[in-house]
């Protein structure tokens, strides 16, 4: 399977945990409206995937964007941010998340989704 792939896969798991903040359905499938843009795979620095994994196994996701629309101020934006819940609580994604910070040097921009509180360091 292609890292695309697997990473639309993790998405479908995203975007089923957040529906309860957001209300969001599935469609005739079943299925999200997942889809990621090619920027993230190609030669293009401005957008950025990486997988996060947990005793070589995958558990999650971090996706960046350079130079932020809007966000003048800002160098960096992490666009989406996902932990399994097996391994939420376990120091995984705060260890992703400054990994990301020391590959890419700058000002960043972090927006929670109000009422996901998994979704802050504690």
């Amino acid at each position: 399977m292609d890292k695309k792939q697997t990473l639309i896969n993790l998405i479908e798991k995203y975007e089923y945990e957040f529906s309860q903040h957001h209300g969001w359905d599935v469609d005739e499938f079943g299925l999200y409206d997942c889809d990621v843009s090619d920027e993230y795979w190609s030669e293009n620095e401005s957008y950025a995937a990486y997988f996060i994994e947990a005793n070589g196994q995958l558990a999650g996701f971090v996706m960046i964007a350079a130079g932020a629309e809007g966000h003048v101020e800002t160098d960096y934006l992490v666009d989406e941010f996902f932990i399994m819940h097996k391994y939420r609580r376990h120091g995984i994604g705060k260890k992703a998340v400054f990994e990301i910070f020391d590959i890419y040097k700058g000002s960043w921009k972090i927006v929670f989704t109000q009422n996901a509180t998994s979704a802050y360091f504690g």
